[in-house]
């Protein structure tokens, strides 16, 4: 028997214990902080899918556990000269995760009753917990099989169990998931005439401590099915913050809770055509502009083109260069008037030229970003500091024969 075999972990026998005392057996430095090891302990360190306890040990607070070669590590900030500590477990967060854990193990047997599915794995976070099934895909009408079945076991209070039986005995026993093939004598949880499994965490007495078990939203993973879902007092949390959300959006738009998926859908289409109409009234307006562009340079005696364009994104900067840039003799630049600037240029000369190598011969003079074809390019990151030398540059490249 290894020596952490002596180290007691009171969690086994009472999840609901949350203040004891213990020896300190070893402490140490490990990273920046101190590791804590002792003789018995209430703490759960994170393992099998569900996070760590926090607490204090004589009212330093305990940061992280971790379980390490058999050890229980209780991570604080400073080492303690006491040998005799008192420990206190954070129990708003110890029975948070009893309810996740407890409701994990529901989820697991309900959907393997109720679609034939095994649970690959799951994850207790300290937000959402998530549980991932081996399926293709799946429906909310399937959800709502499952999520029946889990509260029917937690309606009926079923009392939940915790005991130790040696492996040989297992073979004989009904058990969702068969755990590794090892020779110690293994913790099983019991959910009355439903489910047992073995499993080293924390747990609640009865089902209906639980509480309301609701999955959220599921994603394909590695393919599969990872559903993420929240219980007890999470998901209180959880339904109270929705529903607050949805009678804000109801109200916004004025309409109760059964019309507003229906309106909202109506709306987003509305939205839709609205946007296509403004574009075409946008374009119709840039195509005005880029005539007055035009007109405005053919009075200048000037070779290369130059305008800066007001309020204008990148795209519509790229269509005023390209449309002022068909009816140029040679160059046009094209640049926004805001910073950072954003600045177009376009090659419609009758030698050729390659624009493309603007970009390394400014990268050398100023911190600028580009990319384009042999007759246009853009550049990224210029400012009124250094535009007026860019566009120098630029002149001087176009110009040359």
């Amino acid at each position: 028997m290894s020596v952490s075999n002596f180290r007691k972990r009171l969690y086994y026998d009472d999840s609901y214990l949350t203040r004891f005392e213990a020896n300190v057996v070893e402490q140490y430095r490990k990273g920046d902080r101190f590791a804590v090891i002792l003789d018995r302990t209430a703490f759960y360190p994170t393992s099998g899918g569900q996070m760590h306890d926090l607490g204090f040990l004589n009212e330093r607070p305990v940061v992280e556990v971790l379980e390490d070669g058999g050890e229980v590590l209780h991570l604080v900030e400073l080492p303690f000269d006491d040998e005799r500590l008192s420990g206190k477990i954070d129990w708003q967060r110890r029975f948070s995760f009893m309810q996740q854990h407890t409701a994990f193990h529901i989820l697991a047997q309900a959907f393997l009753r109720a679609l034939r599915l095994d649970t690959l794995s799951s994850h207790l976070g300290e937000s959402a917990s998530t549980i991932d099934i081996a399926a293709d895909d799946i429906t909310w009408e399937q959800i709502e099989q499952v999520e029946k079945l889990v509260h029917q076991v937690v309606f009926e209070n079923r009392p939940v169990e915790t005991f130790w039986v040696e492996k040989g005995k297992l073979q004989s026993l009904s058990l969702r998931k068969m755990p590794p093939d090892i020779q110690k004598p293994i913790r099983l949880v019991s959910i009355k005439d439903f489910d047992l499994d073995p499993c080293g965490g924390t747990h609640v007495r009865n089902t209906g401590e639980v509480g309301i078990v609701k999955i959220l939203s599921w994603e394909k993973v590695r393919g599969n099915i990872r559903c993420t879902f929240q219980a007890g007092w999470r998901g209180l949390k959880d339904y109270q913050q929705r529903v607050v959300t949805t009678q804000a959006i109801a109200q916004a738009i004025s309409v109760t809770d059964d019309e507003m998926v229906k309106q909202v859908i109506a709306l987003k289409a509305s939205l839709k055509q609205r946007e296509k109409q403004l574009q075409k009234k946008n374009e119709k307006l840039l195509q005005l502009e880029a005539q007055q562009f035009i007109e405005n340079l053919r009075r200048r005696p000037e070779k290369t083109w130059t305008a800066a364009a007001e309020q204008k994104t990148p795209a519509e900067i790229k269509f005023l260069a390209k449309t002022v840039g068909r009816e140029a003799p040679a160059g046009v630049i094209i640049y926004s008037n805001e910073e950072p600037m954003f600045l177009v240029v376009v090659w419609n000369g009758d030698n050729e030229k390659d624009l493309r190598l603007l970009i390394p011969k400014l990268q050398k003079l100023m911190d600028v970003k580009g990319g384009g074809s042999p007759n246009f390019v853009e550049l990224h990151g210029l400012n009124r500091n250094n535009s007026q030398q860019a566009i120098g540059e630029i002149k001087i490249f176009l110009e040359q024969s």
